[in-house]
């Protein structure tokens, strides 16, 4: 396995984590939250910044979960975390 590998496994891993506690803080709302981007930096900043080796404030982070979530779309990739992970790898990892 290599470095990139172990960046985008430990991404997915942490955006599936992100994924199912944001679905447990939503659950009586069906999932639906008009503020996931924020929401979802706010839960994942300081673990991503560790596993980038980034400084990245939490309003940049919101605004990348909007880009990537956008272009995921535009792809129609079904898994949300490992696209964001390669995204996010590709995008700061070494």
């Amino acid at each position: 396995m290599t470095h990139d590998s172990d960046l985008v496994e430990g991404l997915t891993a942490l955006f599936d984590e992100a994924g199912k506690a944001h679905h447990q803080a939503f659950a009586g709302t069906d999932g639906e939250d008009s503020e996931w981007a924020e929401w979802y930096a706010t839960y994942a900043h300081d673990r991503v910044e560790a596993l980038l080796d980034i400084q990245i404030p939490e309003d940049d982070l919101a605004a990348l979960f909007q880009d990537v979530e956008e272009r995921r779309r535009r792809e129609g990739s079904p898994s949300w975390p490992r696209f964001y992970a390669r995204f996010f790898a590709e995008r700061f990892g070494e």
